[in-house]
C-alpha cells in the first residue's frame, strides 16, 4: 500500500500541470487492489478544500468527485464509512464537508455528539452547539479579575510607588 498525498489527488483531477497531470495518472495506473493506494482523511478533506475554494467547483461536482475517489477499488479510504455517511450529509444540507466528516467520524467513533461554537454547523451537520453562557461568565469574571489587580495593585506596590514620586 501506497499512501497518497493531496497533491496527486487533485493534479489527476485537475490537470492543470500538464507534467504533475501525467504523472499522476501514471503512477496512480500502477496501483491495484493488491497493492492500493491510501487516500488519509486529512488528503481528501485537503483535496475537498482546493477544488472547491481554487477551483470553484460547485457542490454537485465536488460530491461526485468524492464518490468516483471511493470507488475505485484500488485506493483504501481512512473512515470509508464516516467519509460515505458525511457525504449523504453534505448533499442534503447547506453545510461544510469537513463538518460533516467531523461529526460522521465522532459518531461512528463512539461519541455521544460532537461540539461545536459554529452556530451554522450545529443547525446542519448534526453537531451540538456548546452553549455560552456559562463560558462567557467565567472569562468575565476572569477578565474582572484581572482588571482589578491591574487598576488596583497591592497595598506594598502603591507605597513603594509613592515614596519614589
Amino acid at each position: 500500500m501506497t499512501g497518497l498525498d493531496t497533491n496527486i489527488l487533485v493534479r489527476f483531477f485537475a490537470k492543470d500541470d500538464p507534467i504533475q497531470g501525467v504523472a499522476a495518472k501514471e503512477f496512480l495506473r500502477t496501483l491495484s487492489v493488491e497493492s492500493p493506494g491510501f487516500v488519509s482523511l486529512v488528503a481528501l478533506i485537503e483535496r475537498v478544500w482546493v477544488l472547491r475554494s481554487r477551483y470553484q467547483l460547485h457542490k454537485a461536482d465536488l460530491i461526485l468527485c468524492v464518490e468516483r475517489l471511493l470507488d475505485l477499488p484500488e485506493l483504501i479510504g481512512e473512515w470509508q464509512t464516516a467519509v460515505a455517511q458525511a457525504l449523504t450529509r453534505f448533499s442534503m444540507a447547506k453545510t461544510d464537508f469537513a463538518d460533516c466528516l467531523i461529526e460522521r467520524s465522532g459518531h461512528l467513533a463512539g461519541c455521544k455528539h460532537t461540539v461545536t461554537f459554529d452556530v451554522n454547523a450545529a443547525k446542519t451537520s448534526g453537531m451540538k452547539l456548546l452553549l455560552l453562557l456559562s463560558s462567557l461568565c467565567t472569562l468575565r469574571h476572569q477578565f474582572a479579575n484581572r482588571l482589578i489587580i491591574r487598576i488596583n495593585p497591592p497595598l506594598r506596590d502603591q507605597a513603594v510607588l509613592h515614596k519614589r514620586a
